[in-house]
């Protein structure tokens, strides 16, 4: 296996990096990753919502731990 970064992981240097330029992203309605406990993160629709702002009913979206978040978009942690 080769260990050429791809995917995210060759455009930026961290995954707190892309996390960021994700939630950047978000404002003009991309979907993001909210760090909702440490080393956990929600998966965000393209709506930014300002921290504790997400008053829908649906509580359903799928959470992911640091680490595959890492693994899924190819960073070394």
């Amino acid at each position: 296996m080769s260990d050429v970064a791809k995917g995210p992981a060759a455009r930026f240097p961290t995954l707190d990096a892309y996390l960021a330029w994700l939630e950047q992203r978000a404002k003009l309605g991309g979907s993001w990753y909210r760090e909702v406990r440490p080393g956990l993160f929600e998966l965000q629709d393209g709506h930014f919502r300002p921290e504790g702002g997400d008053t829908r009913p649906d509580k359903s979206r799928r959470t992911f731990t640091r680490r595959e978040l890492a693994e899924r978009f190819g960073f070394k942690e």
